[in-house]
């Protein structure tokens, strides 16, 4: 037998930690599959990368989720890592509002379309405005 399914449990929570949070965890990986899957077929269906911010809400809710399994779980190198994700996360937010705000300023509705190997980005238009 390739895997025995009678230990699983044993095998999953090794006397740590609860079934319970077993689940807990594995739902969080779900959310971020189904955050990357949403993500896949929007950038599809506009013909580009796109970043919808549901999908960058749905990764930060299940990157809280599993900072708090990571936390259970007493594992400081994965509490570090989702500390991180959600940081990221925070930032591509902001990232992508003032994205919106410019666009609506300019008039323009969209992001322009990139073909990977000429992209030119103006990162002076993504920084704040000093005085």
């Amino acid at each position: 037998m390739i895997f025995d399914f009678d230990s699983l449990e044993e095998t999953l929570t090794n006397g740590r930690i609860d079934i319970e949070w077993v689940f807990f965890g594995l739902v969080a990986q779900l959310i971020i599959l189904v955050c990357l899957i949403v993500h896949w077929y929007a950038s599809r269906k506009h013909g580009r990368v796109f970043i919808p911010v549901s999908a960058v809400y749905m990764g930060l809710i299940a990157s809280a989720m599993l900072l708090v399994y990571a936390s259970v779980r007493h594992d400081i190198v994965y509490v570090v890592g989702q500390l991180l994700t959600i940081m990221i996360g925070l930032r591509l937010l902001e990232c992508l509002r003032r994205a919106e705000t410019k666009q609506t300023q300019d008039g323009n509705t969209s992001f322009p379309k990139v073909e990977p190997d000429t992209a030119e980005i103006n990162l002076d238009d993504y920084r704040p405005k000093k005085g």
